[in-house]
């Protein structure tokens, strides 16, 4: 009878094996041979070291003294050779390959020009360390800028991969061995890192579906974080192909030198190309969440079928083409409060599958650098942005450190965008305060409107991962509300409470609501309850607006609009808008609604948002009584456009930059007439000439940032990063400026769900 334990660095990396293991010897564990409960201690499993080995060692030797049976098999089977002392118990170690592979294949230069000429790879050169200077690299690659990889030849999880751009290249420079040889190649800003397990055997290469990976920037390097499973499926099927193709014929071509068990291929596409990256000899970071697919296949875990490669069994392919999941690993870095506050949280959060604390404590002290614990999500957390790269889910991944340091220190910029973005909890006393003081107002979006920092903000309150968001509301002990971010104190804050005629009905008996609605100091007044583009299948993607069957009645707008008038003295202006109506009757309704509001108020501002109808249309608006006008681009490439907008993405955008001119010359005052553009669904190239082109035209830009809404066709997306929102919102601003405009729209309230900061910092009036 055998006894089998595995070696490697989590105990949880075993999770889903079932019985085949009899025990663990592993660095970071609760169990009898793991190194964090022997001796309370965690350290860095990407890099070799006398403490891992002397403990390696001493378990196996106990394990091998008490346990005639015990059999090894090791997540890196090159620390059998690498750990001096486990010569004595090589005969009890199983799947283990020559030492000759291990050495050869985990070197990258060797592996390089093992397979050179074979597959397109991503390193071009091999340079000693003293060559790796900027300038010098700039003129190699024929570059007058932009950045560089350079990776040791041997290194584990992206601990010895530096990116070198101008900002740090001396730091980098001096990070490096002169004399060390290291592979080179350009800095793809955009692209898509991917990995996939294989299992060779003697007659064959079984591949599994692949991942997409998740690689964080940390301290000049780029470092393995984790993996998306369920991502790599909505890659371009003709790029997955490519892959598992090159994936293939490397697994023939190590197979041919006698290799056989597990390994795994990481590659990179990037300007519609494959590129192999890697090749790792042994088991994967990700191994776990494929091992989780399996066990709920009923599939052997790939433990299990290495064992199978080893003894040359059959292995059945059918693994399917999607694992529904994905995998993040928090790593101690300059201080523990985004690991913590994900581990306090994570037991009530639905989309998360398991948890790894591996022993970890949320009070343990570590090194910089170290592996604190691991999640396991339901879906995806990365999605394939326009630009060919990779956006991460911003509630899952830790925050960039210089917008966390500016949210801190009350950048409004910073709070807002994260608001937008991350969503706000209310704790149970607030959440109380609020209903027995005049209530919550939904916002738009499955969202609260606030004032924060003398500003209006728009935060979701209901979306994937929410329990995750940094930001809560909580009661002060003066019963006022105070904001809280990483749970520090950060500023006060206020919601809008309910309104009060919100619940009201009609004549004819029709909700309020359905007809409008109060959204901060504006009444939103419907055009229409039935979106013509939905009604025929071509709706907006990102759109969530469930279309009402019963028809909007001009005599309920006027009854509505005239009880606000006389009712309502939050309503400082009026807003018609909502979904599309159809061309031909579309405008003479939104005409009426204007004149049905300018009879009921002579000085209120009158505010359209409609499709970019006819000059003589827009001109009959005006005499009517509007007094701004925006129609709303959304994404300015054409292709994009009907991509994620099939019906109205079919306008042609020369139409919006007629109109909108033509409207510009009725409503000089500026800030007029303005366009709403989504930030998010195209690439930056392209939005940024689009800002510059309404901008050229005197129309003031509205940036609404891509937020996927639950039950659309886009819901699987992530939005932009924060950090990128942020460098955007100066960017645009500068265009604005050099034409006497800002980000839109003007009113403070009406900025409420839109990257746009208030031109002062005046104090709001108070909701109390």
């Amino acid at each position: 009878m055998t006894n089998l334990y595995w070696v490697g660095s989590r105990e949880s990396d075993i999770a889903h094996t079932g019985t085949l293991f009899h025990g663990c010897v592993a660095l970071y564990g609760d169990g009898e041979y793991c190194l964090t409960r022997r001796k309370g201690i965690r350290i860095d499993n990407n890099i070799g070291s006398k403490e891992r080995d002397d403990f390696v060692l001493s378990a196996i030797a106990e394990i091998a003294e008490k346990d005639p049976d015990a059999k090894f098999c090791f997540y890196d089977p090159s620390w059998a050779y690498a750990i001096p002392g486990l010569e004595k118990y090589r005969g009890r170690i199983l799947c283990l390959n020559e030492r000759k592979h291990y050495e050869k294949y985990n070197n990258k230069i060797e592996f390089f020009e093992f397979i050179r000429g074979e597959v397109p790879t991503f390193f071009h050169a091999v340079y000693p360390g003293e060559a790796c200077n900027y300038g010098d690299l700039c003129a190699k690659f024929g570059k007058r800028g932009g950045a560089f990889i350079i990776q040791e030849p041997v290194s584990n999880g992206g601990s010895g991969t530096f990116c070198m751009e101008r900002r740090n290249a001396a730091k980098v420079a001096r990070m490096l061995d002169p004399k060390g040889l290291y592979l080179v190649s350009e800095y793809y800003a955009n692209n898509i890192p991917i990995n996939i397990h294989m299992i060779v055997t003697e007659k064959d290469i079984v591949l599994f579906p692949g991942s997409v990976q998740v690689l964080h920037a940390e301290n000049e390097r780029l470092i393995y974080r984790g993996a998306d499973y369920d991502n790599y499926s909505r890659i371009d099927g003709a790029l997955r192909k490519k892959f598992e193709a090159y994936a293939r014929r490397i697994g023939e071509l190590v197979r041919d030198e006698g290799y056989r068990g597990v390994c795994g291929v990481d590659g990179l596409i990037a300007d519609g190309n494959v590129y192999f990256v890697e090749f790792n000899p042994r088991f994967q970071g990700s191994t776990a969440v494929l091992d989780l697919a399996l066990a709920e296949q009923g599939r052997p875990s790939m433990q299990e079928l290495n064992l199978s490669a080893f003894r040359n069994d059959f292995i059945a392919k059918d693994f399917g083409n999607r694992v529904p999941y994905s995998t993040y690993s928090y790593i101690y870095s300059e201080n523990r409060v985004f690991g913590n506050h994900i581990l306090k949280n994570v037991m009530n959060e639905p989309l998360v599958a398991q948890v790894d604390k591996d022993g970890y404590k949320l009070t343990q002290k570590l090194k910089k650098n170290i592996y604190m614990f691991r999640i396991i999500l339901k879906g995806n957390i990365t999605s394939i942005n326009e630009d060919g790269g990779v956006f991460f889910h911003e509630h899952i991944v830790e925050p960039d450190t210089r917008l966390y340091r500016k949210i801190l220190k009350k950048d409004r910029l910073a709070v807002k965008i994260s608001l937008m973005s991350l969503g706000v909890k209310l704790t149970e006393r607030a959440r109380a305060f609020l209903l027995d003081n005049g209530g919550i107002r939904p916002g738009n979006n499955n969202a609260v409107d606030m004032n924060v920092l003398n500003m209006v903000v728009n935060a979701p309150c209901d979306i994937s991962y929410i329990r995750f968001t940094p930001f809560t509301i909580d009661l002060g002990t003066e019963k006022n509300l105070k904001l809280f971010y990483y749970g520090k104190f950060l500023t006060g804050v206020e919601l809008y409470p309910l309104d009060p005629l919100g619940t009201k009905r009609t004549t004819r008996g029709v909700p309020y609501e359905t007809v409008a609605y109060l959204s901060t100091d504006r009444l939103r007044v419907h055009m229409t309850n039935e979106c013509i583009y939905k009604k025929h299948n071509i709706g907006c993607k990102f759109c969530n607006i469930v279309p009402c069957k019963d028809p909007i009645s001009l005599k309920d707008v006027e009854e509505v609009v005239n009880d606000y008038v006389a009712n309502s003295p939050a309503v400082k202006h009026f807003l018609i808008g909502g979904q599309s109506m159809d061309q031909k009757n579309g405008m003479q309704t939104i005409i009426q609604m204007v004149r049905i509001i300018r009879n009921a108020t002579k000085d209120k501002r009158i505010y359209v948002m409609a499709l970019p109808y006819d000059e003589a249309s827009i001109k009959t608006l005006v005499e009517a009584g509007m007094n701004e006008l925006a129609c709303n681009i959304e994404i300015f490439d054409k292709k994009l456009a009907v991509k994620y907008m099939p019906g109205k993405g079919a306008i042609p955008r020369e139409t919006y930059y007629r109109i909108l001119s033509y409207a510009g010359k009725l409503l000089p005052q500026p800030g007029s007439v303005r366009a709403m553009l989504i930030y998010g669904l195209e690439p930056k190239k392209s939005f940024m000439k689009g800002i510059r082109k309404i901008v050229g035209l005197g129309i003031q830009p509205i940036i609404s940032i891509f937020r996927p809404l639950p039950d659309t066709p886009l819901e699987h997306l992530m939005a932009p990063p924060l950090m990128d929102v942020y460098d955007l919102y100066c960017k645009a601003e500068k265009v604005c400026e050099k034409k006497g405009l800002r980000l839109g729209p003007a009113c403070v309230f009406c900025q409420n769900n839109t990257l746009s900061l208030p031109e002062t910092d005046e104090p709001l009036p108070s909701l109390c």
